[in-house]
């Protein structure tokens, strides 16, 4: 059985990341109609553990660089709104 690994600061700890399997169609030799699979792991490379597919590394909402061109875009919007 494999320790843990020990980080130099405590309060640390690696990141959990959201991957989901991205297979379409039929897998597992014809015996699943699709895969739905999605599980948080710790970053790295991951196989489906239901078809056998690579699991994507995905996110679980929006990004930072999103949510601030979302922000911008709203304040542009009530800036022309008020010039009127």
């Amino acid at each position: 059985m494999k320790k843990a690994k020990k980080y130099s600061n405590p309060n640390t700890r690696p990141l959990d990341y959201l991957y989901r399997c991205v297979s379409q169609g039929p897998v597992n030799n014809g015996l699943k109609k699709d895969c739905t699979f999605e599980h948080t792991f710790m970053e790295g490379d991951h196989n489906c553990p239901l078809c056998g597919n690579k699991l994507e590394r995905t996110t679980k909402g929006l990004s930072v660089s999103e949510i601030l061109r979302k922000g911008q875009q709203i304040e542009t919007r009530n800036k022309k709104n008020e010039q009127k």
